[in-house]
């Protein structure tokens, strides 16, 4: 009886089960996904009602995956706003006309959007569009093992430098991770003899031919039982007809010829680039019978028809001249030989005895560590670049990567040895690309070697801070003696940080003061403006520098797994970046040249140290605050204050000195020349300038060097904007385009006289909000008009135009605001208006409103926030700014402006 009232629970829990909506693969694929991660479907479909959270799947070893990028939100869902499936009744009875597959056997009165037949997939981007597997592993035997990925770079790398004899024990590993006379283990042996058949063509090594002859002989056909194919052949042949002579040259090209003719390949060897025009016509000459068409008689005939056993292989040493030996003179009994046992007692060589010497013997094989097996695994990398290289590029890593956060805060470790490892990545991929300058060669290629970029760093670093020193000047306070002493140039420390103990990386206070006093040249980046065009985009890691690898979307991560990466390399591969492509081409294209007569006025205002314009002092006047002769700590609060202020501004006005000091020596280096920047973008598609510290985006004194190498003729609306651009440039840019053009001629006299005379006329140029380009602008207008025609001119000055807050404007041009678009320019107006002026105009109401109202921090705020103070705070709005981010933005610009308001919060 119980058992039979399970089976009835069991059938109605069944029933209740089957009167549900069902839920399909293809209709809801999120919620396969997060059953089973294998079986991925490029469906849409709603997102989880469920109340909890859905954990994303785990991922094994042996799990397939695949990505797509889908929209989740705003879909059609098929049953939705329908009373019941056709009026069915939840319960049927068995046996009925109406059955519960009914509603699925009959067809729906609309179509099924989500329906995978009747869905065009085209839009969605497939991140990856293969099913990818962890890759195989070996476990590590003599520091050699690890997966495949890691096995095969080390095994690039290896023949690289000329390691063959590690080499060929990578192969010999790798061979047992594929299948018997599988293509992959031919490619590995192929790859093996081109490497050693390459260096010993271009070092002219012949011992190598007994190495590479052997390997063919024995490893490949005896040993590991592989075919060869053509590609094998050809490399022989090529090595046979640059390395050997005479008649063991003619024997041994007719032996493979023949080899590769029971092969079937010989169309093949003929076809491939392996040989040149002059090998194929040396192997006409000496298998001249074969391409005439004559048959070659018996071959059997020949000296070497057979294959040599490894014991009949010569060695090279063998064709040296034989050395003489010593005529030994008989004796009786053991004689001479009994004399030299007796004399090598006296031999100082031999200072330990045998017991002492199997001890020393032992010992050194216990210090093998697992540093040793690691040194023996990034061994190959390191030599690839070399010490001095590999020293170098350490220290300009480690000192850019504690510049970039600042000298006197530190860096994270993990951070630091990222960085490094990045550096010395991209090094090795651009000796790469030298090397092999084909589109074709991978440049990232997915068998680097995780373990490989962790460990050179580290031990990079780790060099870095035991052999660094800095001298200190100490003196004793008792004596008064000052000595010198050396003390470690870094330090590493471990600091809390959100509860954790987190690595840092500290460098000397000495070191400090040093770059704070003086910036150093060599640390000078390596994007520097290119004197030649730069390389088109082609994809989304081919483009801009020639012999720098560069990726056309800046992301969050320079890991090659970021999700953004992904997206762009699939996009890119379906051919949705062409026009992006095309466009940052162009960008990459324009030419630029220095403005000579604007570098001129510059560089005199540099020498002179003074502060003109955007040009910080030398020796800026801040007078140190005068310490309280008194114990209250409300003064000496404020005294510390202002000293910080003080010590603040005096260090960022150096900071700014040598940021316009680097540019300068930079536009001084391109005097006269040519040259181009090459740009990518950030995800949001706007272009950017990939070398950063002279470029058409910088600051003002950057913009007024730059001239297009290529001019154009003004034309009547080309000088009228040049007559607006002036205006634009001095800060009168809120009149009307007419006033702004009058404005020029109104002060035509101040335009030529800043033209011609620079510093020593009446400097009407400095007045301006941008005052270099305001130079180059009157410069440029007082060329043009003293031309007989003036719209002849030709011109080569860029004139700047900016967008009125481009995010608001994409808002309101999508949410049809009216208000906002009037604010924002995208309504015709003879006057621009101003989004910036009109939040600080509605702040200053609100603020006086307060302050009526007897509120103490409006009363400090008064008459205090301008277009300046709000306009960062404004623009960062759409792009998800907190409000805890906009008060620090408003807080520092506040600071900046009025720096007594530190002492007021």
């Amino acid at each position: 009886m119980l058992s039979r009232a399970a089976h009835r629970k069991h059938a109605f829990y069944s029933l209740q089960r089957s009167c549900k909506q069902l839920t399909l693969p293809w209709l809801y694929p999120a919620l396969a996904r997060c059953e089973s991660a294998s079986a991925r479907t490029p469906s849409i479909g709603p997102p989880s009602q469920t109340s909890f959270p859905v954990r994303p799947p785990r991922v094994t070893a042996l799990q397939s995956f695949r990505a797509f990028a889908t929209a989740t939100s705003d879909v059609y869902v098929p049953f939705e706003g329908l009373e019941s499936y056709h009026k069915l009744e939840p319960y049927n009875k068995l046996g009925s006309e109406t059955s519960f597959t009914t509603p699925l056997q009959t067809p729906l009165p609309f179509s099924d959007p989500s329906d995978p037949t009747e869905q065009d997939a085209s839009p969605l981007i497939v991140i990856r569009d293969y099913l990818a597997t962890r890759p195989k592993a070996l476990r590590r035997e003599k520091s050699i093992g690890g997966d495949t990925n890691e096995m095969l770079a080390n095994l690039d790398v290896s023949l690289t430098v000329g390691m063959f004899d590690r080499a060929a024990q990578l192969v010999h590993r790798l061979s047992t991770l594929y299948p018997h006379g599988s293509p992959e283990i031919v490619d590995l042996h192929n790859k093996y003899i081109r490497m050693m058949v390459s260096h010993m063509i271009l070092n002219r090594r012949p011992s190598l031919v007994w190495d590479v002859q052997k390997w063919f002989e024995v490893q490949m056909l005896q040993l590991a039982k592989v075919e060869p194919d053509a590609t094998t052949y050809a490399l022989m042949l090529r090595m046979t007809l640059r390395m050997l002579l005479g008649p063991r040259r003619d024997r041994s090209v007719r032996r493979y010829w023949k080899m590769a003719k029971e092969a079937n390949v010989e169309e093949e060897v003929l076809g491939l680039p392996v040989l040149s025009e002059a090998d194929l016509g040396l192997l006409s000459e000496i298998c001249s019978s074969d391409f005439q068409g004559a048959a070659l008689g018996d071959v059997s005939e020949l000296p070497d028809s057979t294959p040599p056993k490894p014991s009949e292989l010569v060695s090279p040493l063998e064709d040296l001249p034989a050395m003489p030996e010593v005529r030994a003179t008989l004796q009786k009994g053991f004689g001479l030989t009994s004399l030299k046992e007796t004399l090598s007692l006296f031999n100082q060589s031999k200072t330990t005895t045998e017991p002492e010497a199997s001890i020393l013997k032992a010992q050194e094989k216990k210090r093998k560590t697992s540093e040793d097996n690691d040194r023996c695994e990034y061994a190959p990398f390191m030599n690839s670049i070399g010490p001095d290289r590999l020293a170098a590029i350490t220290i300009l890593a480690t000192m850019n990567a504690l510049g970039k956060t600042g000298m006197n805060k530190g860096i994270r470790l993990t951070r630091l040895i990222m960085l490094l490892g990045r550096a010395v990545q991209e090094e090795y991929v651009t000796d790469r690309i030298q090397e092999t300058p084909s589109k074709s060669a991978p440049l990232d290629s997915g068998r680097r070697a995780k373990l490989v970029q962790d460990l050179i760093p580290s031990n990079r670093a780790s060099m870095l801070f035991s052999s660094t020193k800095v001298v200190v000047k100490q003196q004793n306070t008792e004596t008064g003696e000052i000595t010198f002493v050396k003390q470690p140039a870094f330090r590493h420390v471990y600091q809390l940080e959100k509860g954790h103990s987190v690595g840092f990386v500290h460098i000397h206070d000495s070191v400090v003061d040093r770059f704070r006093r003086e910036p150093a040249s060599s640390l000078l980046a390596k994007h520097l403006p290119m004197v030649s065009p730069p390389q088109p985009w082609t994809s989304y890691r081919y483009g801009g520098f020639l012999n720098q690898p560069t990726i056309i979307m800046r992301a969050r991560s320079n890991d090659s797994q970021c999700l953004q990466r992904q997206y762009v390399r699939a996009a890119a591969s379906r051919g949705d970046l062409d026009e992006i492509f095309a466009g940052l081409n162009v960008l990459g294209k324009t030419g630029w040249r220095i403005n000579k007569p604007v570098f001129d006025v510059m560089l005199e205002a540099w020498n002179s140290g003074d502060e003109l314009a955007d040009i910080a002092p030398v020796d800026p006047n801040l007078p140190e605050p005068t310490k309280p002769e008194t114990d209250d700590p409300v003064q000496l609060r404020a005294y510390y204050r202002s000293k910080t202020l003080v010590d603040n501004k005096r260090s960022g006005l150096h900071s700014q000195r040598c940021f316009q000091n680097l540019q300068l020596e930079i536009a001084r280096a391109y005097v006269g020349e040519t040259f181009y920047l090459p740009h990518n973008m950030d995800f949001r598609g706007r272009a950017y300038p990939l070398p950063p510290y002279f470029n058409q985006m910088g600051p003002d004194m950057c913009r007024g060097l730059l001239l297009f190498s290529k001019g154009r003729e003004l034309g009547e609306r080309g000088l009228r904007w040049l007559k607006i651009h002036i205006a634009n440039v001095y800060g009168y840019d809120k009149a009307s385009f007419d006033e702004r053009a009058q404005f020029a001629m109104d002060h035509l006299d101040d335009v030529i006289d800043s033209a011609e005379k620079g510093l020593n006329g009446r400097r009407w140029w400095l007045e301006a909000s941008d005052p270099f380009q305001c130079l180059a602008a009157c410069i440029e207008l007082k060329n043009a008009l003293a031309c007989p025609d003036p719209t002849k001119y030709i011109s080569h000055l860029p004139i700047h135009q900016d967008g009125s807050c481009n995010g608001l404007q994409h808002y309101a041009a999508l949410g049809g605001d009216i208000i906002g678009a009037r604010q924002v320019n995208l309504e015709p107006s003879d006057r621009p208006s101003d989004i910036y002026s009109a939040v600080a105009d509605h702040v200053r109401q609100s603020i006086a409103q307060e302050a009526a109202a007897g509120n103490q921090l409006a009363n400090i705020l008064e008459d205090k926030v301008n277009r300046k103070i709000v306009k960062q705070t404004v623009m960062t709005n759409v792009y998800g700014v907190t409000f805890l981010g906009a008060i620090r933005q408003v807080q520092k610009q506040l600071n900046a402006f009025f720096p007594e308001l530190i002492l007021a919060w």
